[in-house]
């Protein structure tokens, strides 16, 4: 499978959106003068299920549903690591 600019922005807006409905925002942080903001998650849900999660919302016929977890764990931290 390729990983190009479609599958990771499906990637990283499937985490935005899990994020939004799941998550709780902290007051943020500061580095080097610039404030952060992190979104916690449920300490239930781990990266496995959030894949699982991920890969139940794909349409039947997706080919992203051969995107394998570690995959999607580099992207997740790539992308968005303040998820």
């Amino acid at each position: 499978m390729v990983i190009d600019k479609n599958v990771a922005e499906v990637v990283k807006n499937f985490l935005e959106n899990y994020a939004e409905v799941y998550g709780l925002l902290s007051l943020g942080r500061s580095i080097n003068r610039i404030t952060q903001s992190i979104v916690f998650l449920l300490a239930e849900m781990s990266y496995k299920s959030i894949y699982r999660d991920f890969l139940a919302s794909l349409k039947e016929n997706s080919n992203l549903k051969f995107l394998k977890y570690d995959i999607f764990r580099k992207l997740w931290h790539q992308l968005i690591p303040e998820i």
